[in-house]
């Protein structure tokens, strides 16, 4: 099963964002955590009554089971998206209908969404590392079956995937001590205006990646709008790769 597509997509929506009051939902895109924080604002208040402001582990158990199908919604954009580009043949749909693929990525959602909510309740929501190296330990987990269903199809050592995927994972995750806040500060500003005039777009390149000599320009964009958010980008691209091949080498 392939579910590279729209898993990576959602992925790419898992950045830092600005620490705000009592409950926030760090390290998504601020146009998805500021739907969740007003669509889920009553369940909020709700369970802030019940258990004070503080942010413990029974408000944010509280908030994690509440505003579940609140982050659902708001991220259903990113599913219309992929299917509106496979429908019109701008992406390829590798699995036969649409239906299927609506299938495929309304599950990959599901999936996602419950990740967070359980590295919500269970880590430190200002630790970005420890976050998203949560998130990332989850999704592997579950999706080591199909892992090791397509190792066997590929005749691949599905051991020697995991190793890879898992020393990829935690060798690129320390890749974000070296970029400060203010980097992922302009970035959210920038995808939100490029979202906003060209949603669309921006989704289909984030699944071709560079097949498309228009993705470049809107890349450039996001990831190079300054000589400082471009020397960062860079350097973050290169400690991916080192990470990449340093995986290689110890599996």
């Amino acid at each position: 099963m392939c579910v590279s597509h729209p898993a990576a997509l959602l992925l790419v929506f898992a950045l830092g964002s600005i620490p705000g009051g009592a409950v926030e939902f760090p390290h998504l895109h601020s146009r998805i955590s500021d739907c969740i924080k007003d669509q889920c604002s009553e369940m909020i208040d709700d369970c802030q009554q019940r258990h004070g402001e503080a942010l413990t582990d029974q408000l944010k158990g509280c908030v994690a089971v509440r505003c579940k199908e609140e982050m659902f919604d708001c991220m259903n954009w990113i599913v219309e998206g992929l299917l509106t580009a496979a429908s019109t043949g701008k992406v390829k749909n590798p699995f036969g209908s649409t239906e299927n693929y609506r299938h495929l990525t309304e599950r990959i959602l599901e999936e996602f969404v419950d990740t967070y909510f359980h590295c919500f309740r269970h880590n430190d929501l200002q630790n970005m590392i420890q976050f998203l190296g949560c998130i990332s330990e989850n999704l592997l987990s579950k999706a080591e079956p199909y892992i090791n269903m397509l190792s066997l199809y590929f005749g691949i050592d599905s051991g020697l995937v995991m190793c890879w995927l898992k020393n990829t994972l935690k060798t690129g995750l320390n890749c974000y001590n070296d970029v400060d806040e203010d980097y992922f500060t302009l970035l959210d500003k920038n995808l939100r205006k490029h979202q906003a005039l060209y949603q669309q777009e921006y989704i289909t390149c984030s699944v071709n990646k560079f097949k498309d000599k228009k993705c470049f320009q809107m890349f450039s964009d996001i990831y190079g709008s300054t000589p400082e958010i471009m020397a960062q980008t860079k350097g973050l691209f290169i400690c991916m790769i080192n990470a990449l091949v340093l995986a290689t080498t110890e599996c």
